[in-house]
Order: C-alpha cells, then sequence, then structure tokens
C-alpha cells in the first residue's frame, strides 16, 4: 500500500494522544514498524472499507500482543 509508513506514523501520533495508549506507544521501536509493514503487505486492502480505521485497530491489537509478550518474558 503506498504510503503505509506515512499512514502508521499519523496512526501512532494518533494513538500517543489517547490516554489509554500512551503507554503502548513508548514500546514502538523499529522491530515494531517493520512487523506492522509485513502485516500491511498481506491485506487485501480492496475488502477494507475504512483503511484508516482498520489500520488503527491492528496497530492496537499489534502492540497489546507485544505488551503482552513482553510481559511473560
Amino acid at each position: 500500500m503506498p504510503g503505509s509508513l506515512e499512514m502508521l506514523l499519523g496512526i501512532f501520533s494518533r494513538l500517543e494522544q489517547r490516554p489509554d495508549c500512551q503507554a503502548l506507544t513508548r514500546s514502538i521501536d523499529s522491530c515494531t514498524v517493520l512487523e506492522l509493514l509485513e502485516e500491511m503487505r498481506e491485506v487485501d486492502w480492496k475488502e477494507i472499507r475504512v483503511p484508516s480505521a482498520y489500520l488503527e485497530k491492528k496497530v492496537r491489537e499489534s502492540l497489546l500482543r507485544r505488551e503482552a509478550l513482553l510481559a511473560a518474558l
């Protein structure tokens, strides 16, 4: 998807402004970005009606999953 990185940065910025997501956004690093970009490549964007909302949900889920994995270590 063209502009994927820019879209991710915008979502990170929006999530950072939400009090319930601020702790999640502190854990974002280059590995997180690469994982999300890889996931985005696998999505059939023609099937998604609101790409930004879909992507924001996926980013949040991914950050929560990553936080749970790190906490389990």
